[in-house]
Protein backbone atom coordinates (compact mmCIF):
# COMPACT_ATOMS: atom_id res chain seq x y z
CA UNK A 1 0.00 0.00 0.00
CA UNK A 2 2.83 2.47 0.95
CA UNK A 3 4.43 1.86 -2.30
CA UNK A 4 1.37 2.36 -4.07
CA UNK A 5 1.02 6.08 -2.22
CA UNK A 6 4.14 7.02 -3.30
CA UNK A 7 3.15 6.02 -6.85
CA UNK A 8 0.17 7.42 -6.81
CA UNK A 9 2.15 11.02 -5.33
CA UNK A 10 4.90 11.12 -7.60
CA UNK A 11 2.62 13.32 -10.91
CA UNK A 12 1.38 15.61 -7.89
CA UNK A 13 5.19 16.13 -7.08
CA UNK A 14 6.08 16.65 -11.12
CA UNK A 15 3.53 18.82 -11.89
CA UNK A 16 4.98 22.42 -13.26
CA UNK A 17 4.02 25.65 -11.66
CA UNK A 18 2.03 27.98 -13.23
CA UNK A 19 4.95 30.40 -13.28
CA UNK A 20 7.27 27.79 -15.42
CA UNK A 21 4.10 27.23 -17.71
CA UNK A 22 3.82 30.71 -18.65
CA UNK A 23 8.03 31.23 -18.61
CA UNK A 24 7.88 28.32 -21.00
CA UNK A 25 5.18 29.13 -22.95
CA UNK A 26 6.98 32.69 -23.47
CA UNK A 27 10.08 30.77 -24.94
CA UNK A 28 7.83 29.10 -27.33
CA UNK A 29 6.37 32.61 -28.89
CA UNK A 30 10.17 33.59 -28.78
CA UNK A 31 11.07 30.61 -31.03
CA UNK A 32 7.87 31.45 -33.15
CA UNK A 33 8.74 34.97 -34.05
CA UNK A 34 12.36 34.11 -34.91
CA UNK A 35 11.00 31.50 -37.45
CA UNK A 36 8.58 34.08 -39.21
CA UNK A 37 5.41 32.41 -37.23
CA UNK A 38 4.48 36.02 -36.26
CA UNK A 39 0.68 35.68 -35.40
CA UNK A 40 1.78 32.05 -33.70
CA UNK A 41 3.94 33.44 -31.46
CA UNK A 42 1.90 36.77 -31.01
CA UNK A 43 -0.79 34.25 -29.20
CA UNK A 44 1.89 32.73 -27.28
CA UNK A 45 3.13 35.51 -25.55
CA UNK A 46 -0.78 36.67 -24.79
CA UNK A 47 -1.19 32.59 -23.51
CA UNK A 48 2.04 33.46 -21.56
CA UNK A 49 0.89 36.72 -19.83
CA UNK A 50 -2.79 34.98 -19.18
CA UNK A 51 -0.54 31.97 -17.14
CA UNK A 52 1.69 34.80 -15.32
CA UNK A 53 -1.31 36.66 -13.89
CA UNK A 54 -2.91 33.42 -13.16
CA UNK A 55 0.23 32.36 -10.93
CA UNK A 56 -0.17 35.70 -9.02
CA UNK A 57 -3.57 35.48 -8.26
CA UNK A 58 -3.61 31.26 -7.41
CA UNK A 59 -0.10 30.98 -5.94
CA UNK A 60 0.29 34.25 -4.69
CA UNK A 61 3.42 35.08 -6.59
CA UNK A 62 4.39 39.11 -7.19
CA UNK A 63 3.54 39.70 -10.78
CA UNK A 64 6.30 40.68 -12.39
CA UNK A 65 5.20 43.44 -14.24
CA UNK A 66 8.19 44.37 -16.33
CA UNK A 67 7.71 40.47 -17.92
CA UNK A 68 4.20 41.16 -18.95
CA UNK A 69 5.22 44.67 -20.54
CA UNK A 70 7.88 42.73 -22.49
CA UNK A 71 5.54 40.04 -23.60
CA UNK A 72 3.06 42.52 -24.45
CA UNK A 73 5.99 44.51 -26.53
CA UNK A 74 6.70 40.94 -28.26
CA UNK A 75 3.19 39.97 -29.06
CA UNK A 76 2.20 43.54 -30.44
CA UNK A 77 5.31 42.96 -33.10
CA UNK A 78 4.07 39.87 -33.61
CA UNK A 79 0.51 40.55 -34.35
CA UNK A 80 1.17 43.62 -36.95
CA UNK A 81 3.91 41.61 -38.20
CA UNK A 82 1.17 39.06 -38.79
CA UNK A 83 -0.82 42.03 -40.02
CA UNK A 84 -3.56 41.40 -37.48
CA UNK A 85 -4.12 44.83 -37.16
CA UNK A 86 -6.97 44.94 -34.19
CA UNK A 87 -4.93 42.63 -31.85
CA UNK A 88 -2.04 44.77 -32.21
CA UNK A 89 -4.20 47.97 -30.92
CA UNK A 90 -5.22 45.81 -28.12
CA UNK A 91 -1.28 44.52 -27.12
CA UNK A 92 -0.29 48.48 -27.21
CA UNK A 93 -3.44 48.90 -25.27
CA UNK A 94 -2.45 46.37 -22.43
CA UNK A 95 1.48 48.26 -22.77
CA UNK A 96 -0.54 51.53 -22.10
CA UNK A 97 -1.95 50.06 -18.80
CA UNK A 98 1.73 49.78 -17.70
CA UNK A 99 3.04 52.34 -18.84
CA UNK A 100 0.61 55.19 -18.70
CA UNK A 101 1.14 58.37 -20.60
CA UNK A 102 3.89 56.68 -23.30
CA UNK A 103 3.66 59.02 -26.01
CA UNK A 104 6.08 56.27 -28.07
CA UNK A 105 2.81 53.62 -27.11
CA UNK A 106 0.28 56.50 -28.60
CA UNK A 107 1.77 57.28 -31.34
CA UNK A 108 1.75 53.99 -32.76
CA UNK A 109 -2.05 53.26 -32.07
CA UNK A 110 -2.47 56.46 -33.98
CA UNK A 111 -0.50 55.44 -36.94
CA UNK A 112 -1.87 52.06 -36.92
CA UNK A 113 -5.17 53.51 -36.74
CA UNK A 114 -4.73 55.69 -39.55
CA UNK A 115 -2.65 54.11 -41.81
CA UNK A 116 -3.52 50.73 -41.77
CA UNK A 117 -6.98 50.72 -40.37
CA UNK A 118 -8.40 53.98 -42.11
CA UNK A 119 -9.82 55.18 -38.66
CA UNK A 120 -8.65 58.14 -39.07
CA UNK A 121 -11.18 59.98 -36.91
CA UNK A 122 -10.04 57.20 -33.76
CA UNK A 123 -6.57 58.07 -33.96
CA UNK A 124 -7.58 61.75 -33.78
CA UNK A 125 -9.34 60.84 -30.88
CA UNK A 126 -6.76 59.16 -29.54
CA UNK A 127 -4.11 61.82 -30.10
CA UNK A 128 -6.51 64.60 -28.19
CA UNK A 129 -7.39 62.30 -25.75
CA UNK A 130 -3.35 62.23 -24.75
CA UNK A 131 -3.20 65.79 -25.14
CA UNK A 132 -5.14 66.87 -22.71
CA UNK A 133 -2.89 66.12 -20.07
CA UNK A 134 0.35 66.51 -21.98
CA UNK A 135 -0.33 69.28 -24.40
CA UNK A 136 2.15 69.10 -26.53
CA UNK A 137 3.55 70.45 -29.78
CA UNK A 138 3.97 67.55 -31.96
CA UNK A 139 0.84 65.62 -30.35
CA UNK A 140 -1.31 68.92 -31.74
CA UNK A 141 0.78 69.39 -35.19
CA UNK A 142 -0.24 65.58 -35.92
CA UNK A 143 -3.56 66.07 -34.73
CA UNK A 144 -4.08 69.03 -37.53
CA UNK A 145 -2.30 66.58 -39.96
CA UNK A 146 -4.45 63.81 -39.84
CA UNK A 147 -7.34 66.68 -39.76
CA UNK A 148 -5.81 67.89 -43.02
CA UNK A 149 -5.35 64.75 -44.44
CA UNK A 150 -9.56 63.98 -44.16
CA UNK A 151 -10.02 67.64 -45.85
CA UNK A 152 -11.53 68.96 -42.48
CA UNK A 153 -9.68 72.31 -42.88
CA UNK A 154 -11.65 74.44 -40.08
CA UNK A 155 -10.37 71.82 -37.61
CA UNK A 156 -7.08 71.40 -39.16
CA UNK A 157 -6.63 75.35 -38.91
CA UNK A 158 -7.81 75.46 -35.11
CA UNK A 159 -4.78 72.29 -34.41
CA UNK A 160 -2.63 74.30 -35.86
CA UNK A 161 -2.63 77.64 -34.44
CA UNK A 162 -3.09 75.85 -31.60
CA UNK A 163 0.28 74.03 -32.26
CA UNK A 164 1.61 77.27 -32.90
CA UNK A 165 1.31 78.85 -29.82
CA UNK A 166 3.54 76.31 -27.88
CA UNK A 167 6.27 76.74 -31.29
CA UNK A 168 6.47 79.05 -33.66
CA UNK A 169 7.20 76.80 -36.45
CA UNK A 170 7.68 77.55 -39.96
CA UNK A 171 6.12 74.81 -41.74
CA UNK A 172 3.67 75.43 -39.27
CA UNK A 173 2.58 78.91 -40.10
CA UNK A 174 2.91 78.16 -43.67
CA UNK A 175 -0.07 75.68 -43.28
CA UNK A 176 -1.81 77.81 -41.40
CA UNK A 177 -1.55 80.38 -44.47
CA UNK A 178 -2.24 77.79 -47.11
CA UNK A 179 -5.56 76.50 -44.52
CA UNK A 180 -6.59 80.37 -44.77
CA UNK A 181 -6.54 80.61 -48.92
CA UNK A 182 -8.45 77.07 -49.13
CA UNK A 183 -11.19 78.76 -46.61
CA UNK A 184 -10.95 81.73 -49.29
CA UNK A 185 -9.51 84.25 -46.53
CA UNK A 186 -6.69 85.84 -47.95
CA UNK A 187 -6.23 88.69 -45.73
CA UNK A 188 -5.67 86.51 -42.73
CA UNK A 189 -3.21 84.40 -44.45
CA UNK A 190 -1.08 87.88 -44.92
CA UNK A 191 -1.92 88.11 -41.34
CA UNK A 192 -0.19 85.15 -40.56
CA UNK A 193 2.75 85.70 -42.27
CA UNK A 194 2.92 89.06 -40.78
CA UNK A 195 2.50 87.63 -36.96
CA UNK A 196 5.10 85.93 -37.52
CA UNK A 197 7.48 88.10 -38.89
CA UNK A 198 6.31 90.57 -35.62
CA UNK A 199 8.35 86.99 -33.62
CA UNK A 200 11.58 88.12 -35.18
CA UNK A 201 12.37 84.99 -36.18
CA UNK A 202 15.94 83.29 -37.09
CA UNK A 203 17.34 84.23 -40.77
CA UNK A 204 17.40 80.77 -41.38
CA UNK A 205 13.53 80.02 -40.34
CA UNK A 206 12.68 82.99 -42.17
CA UNK A 207 14.14 82.53 -45.56
CA UNK A 208 12.23 78.56 -45.45
CA UNK A 209 8.40 80.83 -45.02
Amino acid sequence: VGSEMCIRDRPLLAQKSLERIANETGVEGETLYNEGKFLQAAQKFEEAVAKLQEAADTDGIPLDKEKINQWWFYAFNGYFRGENYEKAIHALDERLKLNPGSWDIINNKAIILKTKLNKVQEAIDVLIDYNKDKRSFQTEKKIADYYADIDDFQNALKWYESAYELKQDSKVIRNIATLYVKLGDNAKAVQAYEDFLDTNPRESILIQT
